[in-house]
């Protein structure tokens, strides 16, 4: 008799956990929803090193320095979606990466940003702008006769929200980004300064869909 007590009762519990893990899950729309973060990357602190960035990990993964060595090792390399030094930035597409990224600024006439980004719930599916070469990048501060170029693999579109100036000009964009792995991304690049205040540190906000969607809503 407590033999049938105990099964009924483990056959019971063994149902309810079923179900409670089933309405966990959701409907199957919620199995990945968005992620959303704010980070922060200084990119003042050394000239010519390159922050390389994953969305999927949700952090830095590795630098690399300024040289055609670094630069052939981090393009065969799908780890990483996006790199930020100084001015610049590539995504892992093109010239820059074998990963089949890319990006697109979204642009809204005299709105504000922070509305474009909230406003951005759903990814383009298509023309994703991938890197190219730009010759004379300069991307490190050479001999005493002056900074060192060479041509470098490099989001012509994100640079844009960096004007090269004395103070640097800062335009804060929105743009939708395809990462390696073909995952997508909307990203807003806020400012050129820390919450202190130091200028060289990109802020950067952002909303990552895992699950290969292109929905980009973030689930309360």
């Amino acid at each position: 008799m407590k033999e049938t007590i105990f099964l009924m009762t483990a056959a019971i519990v063994s149902c309810i956990v079923f179900f409670t893990s089933c309405g966990e899950r959701g409907n199957g729309d919620n199995n990945n929803p968005a992620i959303g973060k704010t980070i922060q990357i200084d990119v003042a602190s050394s000239w010519g090193t390159w922050n390389y960035f994953s969305f999927s990990k949700g952090e830095i993964v590795g630098t690399g320095d300024a040289s055609e060595t670094a630069d052939a090792e981090w393009k065969a390399r799908t780890d990483w979606d996006i790199a930020f030094t100084r001015l610049y930035a590539r995504t892992n597409s093109g010239a820059s990466g074998n990963g089949n990224g890319g990006v697109i600024e979204i642009e809204a006439e005299n709105a504000n940003k922070a509305t474009v980004f909230a406003n951005l719930v759903t990814a383009p599916s298509s023309d994703y702008i991938a890197d190219k070469v730009e010759a004379g990048l300069m991307i490190a501060m050479g001999s005493p006769s002056g900074p060192t170029t060479y041509d470098a693999g490099s989001s012509a579109t994100v640079n844009s929200w960096l004007t090269m100036a004395m103070p640097v000009e800062v335009k804060p964009k929105v743009f939708a980004l395809k990462t390696a792995d073909e995952k997508y991304v909307k990203i807003y690049l806020k400012s050129y300064q820390n919450d202190e205040g130091k200028s060289g540190v990109i802020t950067m906000e952002y909303v990552y869909q895992a699950d290969g969607t292109e929905d980009l809503s973030v689930s309360e």
